[in-house]
Order: structure tokens, then sequence, then C-alpha cells
């Protein structure tokens, strides 16, 4: 992102904007512009921002949000829950929540049938929500891994990992996300130790 040319990440988040202009699909795009545009033309998220890259945050990092697909693997002995989520109308990119087993119940701490885009919901951090998206947008797959720190329903912080793949609907078109993923929270004690996100 060119740090030494841009200290309070204005480049940065206008690079940010363009992808999102360019890669979201159109729906998504109006139905998320306000949260979109309220924290990217914000002078003081972006230079939070530009800091929390030029120092790795790991919550932010390309590499802790979505890690290698060949590399990564579930850890053995840690159960593994499933939700499925289904697109509200095609091309919406709107998923909510109709399917989830009791692993997933016990690990979110919560019931997220009707729930939306699920994680991102959980994800509190606005830094970590633009990041996400940013990295998902320019990497589009229907299978990848990936981790999310997360708010659990007890309010306790937790890091999952999981993976995702997609699938469409023949009948009516919709595309629909199935998840598994697990709490691997105790392999990240450091992250976890971090100061609050919202200190960022």
């Amino acid at each position: 992102f060119g740090n030494s040319h841009d200290p309070f990440g204005y480049r940065l988040c206008h690079t940010i904007f363009k992808v999102f202009c360019d890669s979201m699909e159109g729906a998504q795009f109006a139905r998320e512009y306000d949260r979109i545009h309220s924290l990217l033309f914000n002078k003081s998220f972006n230079q939070s921002l530009r800091i929390a890259l030029d120092n790795k945050d790991p919550r932010i990092m390309q590499e802790f949000m979505f890690p290698d697909y060949a590399s990564t693997e579930f850890v053995p002995n840690l159960p593994i829950a499933v939700v499925r989520m289904t697109e509200q109308s095609v091309g919406s990119s709107d998923f909510v929540v109709d399917e989830a087993d009791k692993v997933a119940r016990d690990i979110l701490r919560l019931d997220p049938i009707g729930t939306p885009n699920l994680f991102e919901m959980m994800d509190k951090n606005d830094m970590a929500y633009i990041m996400a998206k940013f990295y998902w947008l320019q990497n589009k797959t229907s299978n990848y891994w990936f981790q999310r720190l997360i708010t659990l329903g007890s309010g306790q912080l937790a890091v999952i990992r999981g993976f995702n793949t997609l699938t469409s609907c023949s009948s009516t078109g919709k595309q629909r996300w199935s998840v598994r993923f697990q709490d691997v929270s105790y392999l990240y004690p450091d992250l976890l130790g971090l100061p609050s996100a919202d200190a960022f």
C-alpha cells in the first residue's frame, strides 16, 4: 500500500473503496454502502487502519484471516461445527443461516438460525470487517479457509477456523455456503491478549 507515501491512510482507503466499487455485487454494495462510506471516508479510521497495517496487527492481516489453502487443516480431536447459509435472493450476496448443528450452537454460545452474514456480524471490529471484505473480493473462490476473531454470544472473544464451500441451487439459482469450523482460540493466546479491537 505504500505506507511511506501515505502516512494518513488516504491512498490506502481510496484503493480499498475502488476495489469495493469494482468488485462487489450491486445489491451488496447498496446494502453496505453507508457503513463502508462512513469508514473509508473517515480521517480517523484511515489513519488508524494505516497504523494497524504498518504494525502488522495479526487480526487484520491476510495470512491470518485467509490462511493458505494447501497447508491449513482442521485441528485433530477438536469438535467441528457445521452451519449452512442460503442467499436471501439471487445475486444479493446476503446469506442467512438456515441450518446449524449443536456443535455450532455450543461454540458460538447462541443459536445462529436466521442470522445474516453470521461471522461478519460476530466480528465486531470495523477494520476486520473492511479488510476481510477487501481480501475476499481480490481472491474470490468457492472453497477457502478462513479465520476470524469473533465475539461469542457470551461476550467472550474466540478465534474460529473454518472452511467455506459455495454451491448453487439448480431450482432457485440461489447460492449457498456450507461452513465447517472449530474454536481454535488456544492456538492464539497472544492475539486474544492484545488490546481491545476498539483501540485499533
